[in-house]
């Protein structure tokens, strides 16, 4: 990976995008540790976003079946947000998606952060629900 940018790796999640993890769910938002540790990142391709080689954003892609994957622990630090890390997370993990054969994209938005992924091109699916404590809508993106 050059110095700005960002990598994704497969089955083993990078102690950078824990680190982003713990600050923004746990520190920031006050998710139980519990929820974001869910066992599944060994099965998961991981992304990390760095910025002259400071971590400063991250994201995970679960695979659920045939054609189908959900993205999940997007997060970008407080103080780098705004400055479209979200979106570089996004595209690295749609391509990825798509170099795997996975057309189907799923997540769970934040109610906050809803408008961010219909600029992408995501769809609200179904009534909003509270997940770890906060209020999400599903959401689902085909790949063409």
């Amino acid at each position: 990976m050059a110095n700005t940018g960002v990598e994704v790796v497969e089955g083993r999640v990078p102690a950078a995008c824990i680190a982003i993890r713990r600050r923004v769910f746990v520190e920031e938002q006050g998710v139980p540790p519990e929820a974001d540790a869910d066992g599944r990142d060994d099965a998961c391709l991981h992304a990390l976003a760095r910025d002259r080689g400071a971590a400063v954003g991250c994201a995970r892609l679960r695979p659920l079946g045939p054609g189908t994957a959900k993205v999940e622990r997007v997060a970008v630090l407080a103080e780098r947000r705004k400055e479209g890390w979200g979106d570089r997370l996004m595209e690295a993990l749609e391509a990825a998606s798509r170099a795997r054969g996975w057309n189907v994209l799923e997540l769970h938005a934040q109610h906050t952060v809803v408008s961010f992924y219909e600029r992408l091109g995501w769809r609200g699916k179904g009534e909003p629900f509270e997940e770890a404590g906060i209020v999400h809508r599903a959401m689902v993106k085909t790949l063409s």
